[in-house]
């Protein structure tokens, strides 16, 4: 007996602003399938608009003085991975499984839809950290449960809020890489001159990493930035990709 197919999960890109604004900078032509829309559609509108869930508290996530004094200890991640349903272009909602990744003022976001599940909304928005603390976090019971403290310390006077003590940050810019086998460069323009994948887009940080400008890495061979002695690696890893 024939086994059935397993459905198709599309995978895309996408990379909004950090700040409320949520601004779309980047999405991949991989959304056209997933959702419906042409990435010239989305780009420029609020990552925001397109969550289907009525919780609003994505962007929380991300909101450095909306986390001061919740009981996150010192344990700061950087990638998260939940579950959001978002907006496609009939009007419907897809399940999607997100990974995000922090970048200075930007979020890079991997995103696969599960189209066979069943719609439901989400009315708490729950994410794993995957680096940092490790952990499971509900961000909108912890919204919730901030509030109440905030109401509790200032019935309280002799409550001082707690002061702000800002953590070294290390520099990071995001890199979204074209993949050499859905493009029709040639071989020989490509693999053989082991430079690896051209740079598609990159974040402005970039400029606090390496002095270059973002313009000056479009279409530059990722591999060419890379440390020589780290060539190698890099380029096995791209090859198992």
């Amino acid at each position: 007996m024939p086994q059935p197919e397993p459905p198709k999960r599309p995978t895309y890109i996408g990379i909004h602003a950090r700040d409320s604004g949520s601004q779309l900078l980047y999405v991949s032509s991989g959304v056209r399938e997933a959702l419906g829309f042409t990435p010239a559609q989305m780009l420029s509108l609020p990552a925001e608009t397109f969550v289907a869930d009525s919780h609003g508290d994505y962007m929380r996530i991300y909101d450095e003085k909306a986390n001061e004094g919740a009981d996150n200890g010192d344990d700061d991640a950087n990638a998260y991975l939940m579950y959001l349903n978002v907006k496609r272009a009939d009007g419907s909602a897809v399940l999607h499984r997100i990974i995000t990744f922090k970048c200075d003022n930007c979020i890079l976001a991997i995103a696969q839809a599960l189209p066979e599940v069943p719609f439901r909304n989400k009315r708490e928005l729950q994410v794993q950290m995957l680096d940092g603390a490790k952990r499971q976090v509900n961000v909108t019971r912890e919204k919730e449960a901030q509030g109440e403290r905030r109401r509790r310390n200032a019935s309280t006077r002799a409550h001082r809020s707690p002061l702000y003590c800002s953590r070294d940050r290390v520099a990071k810019a995001a890199f979204v890489l074209e993949n050499p086998d859905a493009v029709s460069t040639p071989t020989a323009q490509c693999g053989n001159r082991n430079q690896g994948p051209l740079t598609v887009f990159v974040t402005g940080t970039i400029s606090h990493i390496i002095e270059a400008d973002p313009s000056d890495v479009m279409r530059y061979p990722f591999l060419k930035l890379v440390a020589p002695e780290d060539v190698v690696h890099a380029g096995r890893y791209f090859e198992r990709l």
